[in-house]
Formats: structure tokens, sequence, C-alpha cells
């Protein structure tokens, strides 16, 4: 029965999403005069472990999600879900959203939704952007976009980075120490090429550490430092995801248990994973 739910509902969702507008061309080379499409007010973090092969360090592959503020004010709707635990909308017809599915492991509830809570969420979703991008002074890019809402942006700055490690790690790292020193940043900005009347200040290719460790290209302006040196006036308006490449490896390999703490000036985000060596 949930299967048959599901189904329905991916094809109600498909069938609302596909508006012929939204296919033509012009659409898809969409201009718009902000460089950031959308802006995250950070609350949580998914970490992965980049691919140790041969010759290669081995390094975490980290995104932060949280709450959007888009140019278009629809991350109010993303925004609406987050708030009230929404999975997914069912549509009715064309533009309506009368109600949505809360999905878990054993049933799928079907609730009604507050229309005008969503058309104020959408409002509201936008004006936060528009102030954001004010005092970003991001108004005036006016450049084309070959896919909507490329360019995202953390609404903050990194104050610090603490690895933790939960065992004995080599001679200078024993449990409950940081391994900042030795694990390095890769991130990037956008900013200070906005305040530059959106001209590069700086080169973006790749380090000879970021190829050998098979780091991905990042498209805004590159951020590399170890993560005890990290400062907040080099990482304003950071991109969503970033790398923390392990530059020594541990005594003995196996798998070593972390704690990662994320410093931002409105909030610290901080999860446990495992980094196998």
């Amino acid at each position: 029965m949930n299967k048959l739910i599901n189904y329905a509902l991916t094809t109600c969702i498909i069938l609302s999403s596909c508006n012929k507008d939204e296919l033509t061309d012009n659409n898809v080379q969409e201009s718009t005069k902000y460089y950031i499409q959308t802006y995250v007010d950070a609350t949580e973090m998914d970490i992965h472990q980049n691919s140790d092969s041969q010759n290669k360090k081995p390094s975490l592959y980290i995104t932060l999600n949280g709450l959007q503020y888009d140019y278009r004010g629809s991350g109010g709707l993303n925004n609406y879900k987050q708030k009230h635990n929404v999975e997914e909308y069912i549509f009715e017809k064309m533009g309506a959203l009368p109600s949505a599915y809360i999905s878990s492991d054993d049933s799928t509830n079907i609730i009604s939704v507050n229309q005008k809570e969503i058309d104020l969420e959408v409002s509201d979703n936008l004006n936060k952007f528009l102030s954001i991008a004010s005092q970003n002074n991001d108004t005036t890019w006016n450049g084309k976009l070959a896919i909507p809402f490329a360019n995202k942006a953390i609404n903050d700055s990194i104050f610090s980075i603490e690895i933790i490690t939960e065992k004995d790690y080599d001679m200078q790292h024993k449990a409950g120490d940081d391994l900042s020193d030795i694990v390095k940043f890769y991130g990037s900005s956008p900013y200070n090429y906005i305040q530059n009347g959106y001209k590069p200040t700086k080169d973006r290719l790749y380090s000879q550490e970021m190829e050998e460790s098979g780091i991905s290209y990042y498209s805004y302006e590159l951020i590399e430092c170890y993560c005890n040196e990290i400062q907040n006036v080099e990482t304003k308006y950071f991109d969503t995801h970033f790398d923390l490449l392990f530059t020594t490896k541990p005594t003995n390999n196996g798998k070593y248990p972390l704690t990662i703490n994320i410093k931002l000036s409105k909030v610290t985000i901080s999860k446990q994973t495992e980094m196998e060596f």
C-alpha cells in the first residue's frame, strides 16, 4: 500500500514540476543580478570519507545544510517542509498545495497544510534573501545561469574547526586531542570576487596537494589552510561544501572515531564520524 501511495505521490510531484515554460532555452540560460542565488543558515552537516586510493591522502567531504533563502523565494517551500517535518507535497492540480505527506518507517501519513502559511513563508524567504544580498553587495551581477540556484553560500563564516580523535592517533596526538594542526581545510568563497566588482582576486586553480589527493575543484575562489589557522574574515559566505585533508596518517591503520566541531558566529555544528586509514 505504501509503495502505491509513494508511486502516486512521485507521479504528482513530477507532473506538477514539469511546467513547459521552464523548459525553454531562455529559462535554461536564466539571467539574474545575484551571483549567489541561495544562502543557507547552516544547522547540520553531512560527512563522507573520500576514497583513500593508492598514493592519495585521506580526506572528509563535508556539506552544511539548513534553512535556505533564494532569489525566487522558493526556498520558503523547503523551509516550511523542514519546520513541519514534511517530506513531500501532493499536488492536486497545477500550482495548488492542498496537502502533504510525512513518511515514517512503518507508515505514510497524509496531512493538510496551510496555504496562507506557505505563501507567507515564501514571501519572508524572498525578503530574507534580498536583505542578505544587499548586505553582501551582490545585486549587480546580471549574469546568466546554466543551472538555476547552482551558486550557494553559507550565510555566515567559520571561526574554528576542531577534529577531535577519540583514540590515540600518533605520538603527538592522544585520545581527546584536536587534529586541526595536521588537517587542512579546502573550501571556497565568492565574497572577495563579489566585493571586487565580480572580478577574480586570486587564482582558482588546484594546488598540487589537491590534485594529488583527488579533492574536487571549487567554483569559487579557493581557501586553503590548516584548520587551526582558519580565519572568519577569509570564510565569509563560504561554499556549502568543503574538504578536510589529513596530511599525516595515524601510527596504526584502522578505524578512528572522530568528532567534528564547526564553529560559526551563530552556531557550533558538531557531528561524530569515523575515519578509516
